[in-house]
């Protein structure tokens, strides 16, 4: 078990690395201004670094599950047994962590603030959309459909307030909606019908997960 948890944990790293780097540095710097905001902003403008932090992250979520590939690294990234059952996982959780670089500080800021259910209704938001990010990038085959997709679901949901796409959870009405946990339960049929399409490809030559 502790070699898996290793294992997982070397794959987990260089994906965060690869889609950190592949930003400009002055990405980290907002990064963490959004964090830090989200931390200590009262609760009138706490929403509107929510609304922030979620949009912050697009770019690097959006080629979670192409960039290696674009940057000449699949090779290294490969270099795993069962690569599908292992990367796959891993590159979701790095999408998880470069989101919590902008929206981690708005989490602990509700949580610090009493909110408990908007905070993990947040948590789960921000589990969601990398998810979400790294399925439609297998799918589609590059960042593109992502991108559009969320953009628009960004600024009607968290943005303009219409909650039933607010995935980051800044409406009460999509917290007592469950709009981030129905958000995340979509990833996982989107996630299964990647793994369909990388297996069809597999057998093609052409997989990212070979």
């Amino acid at each position: 078990m502790a070699m898996r948890l290793d294992l997982e944990t070397r794959l987990v790293v260089p994906e965060a690395r690869l889609a950190v780097r592949s930003m400009p540095r002055w990405w980290l710097v907002g990064a963490a201004v959004l964090t830090i905001g989200g931390l200590v902003a009262g609760p009138a403008t706490r929403t509107s670094w929510l609304a922030a932090a979620f949009l912050w992250p697009a770019l690097a979520w959006s080629g979670l599950a192409t960039r290696d590939r674009a940057q000449g690294l699949s090779a290294l990234l490969h270099a795993t047994p069962r690569p599908l059952a292992r990367q796959l996982p891993a590159v979701v959780l790095a999408g998880w962590l470069v989101g919590l670089a902008g929206v981690g500080g708005g989490i602990l800021g509700r949580l610090f603030a009493g909110d408990a259910a908007g905070a993990v209704a947040t948590l789960a938001g921000s589990l969601a959309v990398p998810a979400i990010a790294v399925a439609l990038g297998i799918l589609s085959g590059g960042p593109r459909l992502f991108e559009g997709l969320y953009v628009s679901a960004w600024y009607l949901g968290p943005l303009q307030h219409a909650w039933p796409l607010d995935f980051a959870a800044i409406d009460p009405r999509a917290v007592a909606a469950a709009v981030p946990w129905l958000a995340l339960l979509l990833s996982l049929p989107l996630l299964a019908a990647a793994v369909a399409a990388e297996r069809r490809r597999r057998d093609a030559g052409t997989a990212r997960f070979a």
